[in-house]
């Protein structure tokens, strides 16, 4: 009630002045400019260090047995002319292998275990391997397709150069921008 009758003596005139920068690190990194002559240069100073190598990769065909027995009955097999995928059907005890019918994907050596990688280096494609014994059971492998290592073109990689390029700048500038505001 003192309130309701007081009414002038408890208001006061607000005013609030707000002050303040709307900074958006995108507006900064689209308006960024590059020319294909700085990304031919950076990407000739990536080569140097070792990077856009794509490494040699692997298709492979893999079967794994329970049994040493059976493994060696699989081994003959594949080594009589039946392919991977009848017998891994036939022998595998691994559900994986099983619905992939022996395919066992794409690899790079550093991908897989070493008791695989070490073998698979020996490897010619469509060779059969020996049978590799690991913790899992018996492995019979045998390489599909293998890539070369090769160098990712400038064409391949331009987009991303320019991209990373303006990125790195405009975040740059965004944060320096920022500590230039503080001081």
């Amino acid at each position: 009630e003192e309130y309701e009758n007081n009414l002038d003596v408890y208001r006061s005139p607000a005013y609030a002045k707000y002050l303040y920068l709307d900074i958006d690190k995108n507006d900064l990194v689209k308006n960024i400019k590059i020319t294909d002559e700085q990304a031919m240069k950076i990407y000739n100073l990536n080569i140097e260090e070792g990077l856009y190598i794509k490494p040699v990769t692997y298709k492979i065909n893999h079967i794994l047995i329970d049994s040493e027995i059976s493994a060696k009955e699989a081994l003959e097999e594949l080594k009589e002319g039946l392919d991977f995928e009848e017998v891994s059907i036939k022998h595998s005890t691994d559900t994986e292998t099983l619905e992939s019918k022996g395919y066992l994907g794409e690899f790079m050596l550093t991908d897989l275990p070493d008791y695989l990688s070490s073998e698979i280096i020996n490897l010619e494609k469509n060779e059969i391997s020996k049978i590799i014994q690991s913790s899992k059971g018996y492995h019979i492998i045998s390489i599909l397709e293998k890539t070369d290592d090769t160098i990712s073109s400038f064409e391949d990689l331009k987009d991303t150069i320019i991209k990373d390029y303006k990125k790195e700048t405009g975040t740059r500038k965004y944060f320096d921008l920022i500590d230039e505001i503080s001081e």
